[in-house]
């Protein structure tokens, strides 16, 4: 079962600016202590983020936003567990939409898990270069 973040708020996407972030996926419970978390060993893994205005797979909104890909966008950090990811400022300039969803899923041999989904918000810029 995926986790649930949201990239809203103080966490949306901006227009002209990069969009950088890093997660360390782990196991153990996660209501327990932290100090009791052990990342999880991603070595082997490929990546996939998709951005779509709609989950609906028929829907007009569903088409892809934007697509992250290990070995392009993503980073994978093997035993540490880390998942990185950096859209450069001009890739995020001028996307067509407001609101939409996301999910991100590993991929390790035959079997893909989703790690991440939640909702995502796009802010226009205001100052133009």
């Amino acid at each position: 079962m995926a986790a649930k973040y949201d990239f809203i708020g103080e966490q949306r996407l901006e227009d002209g600016a990069s969009w950088v972030r890093t997660f360390t996926l782990a196991t153990g419970d996660p209501d327990g202590p932290v100090s009791d978390l052990v990342p999880r060993d991603l070595t082997g893994f490929s990546a996939l983020l998709v951005v779509r205005k709609s989950p609906r797979g028929n829907d007009a909104g569903a088409a892809e936003i934007l697509r992250l890909t290990s070995g392009a966008e993503i980073t994978l950090g093997g035993v540490a567990g880390t998942v990185s990811w950096v859209v450069s400022a001009a890739a995020m300039s001028g996307l067509d939409f407001q609101n939409g969803v996301y999910a991100l899923e590993l991929t390790s041999g035959d079997i893909v898990t989703r790690e991440l989904e939640g909702g995502v918000e796009y802010s226009r810029r205001i100052n133009r270069a």
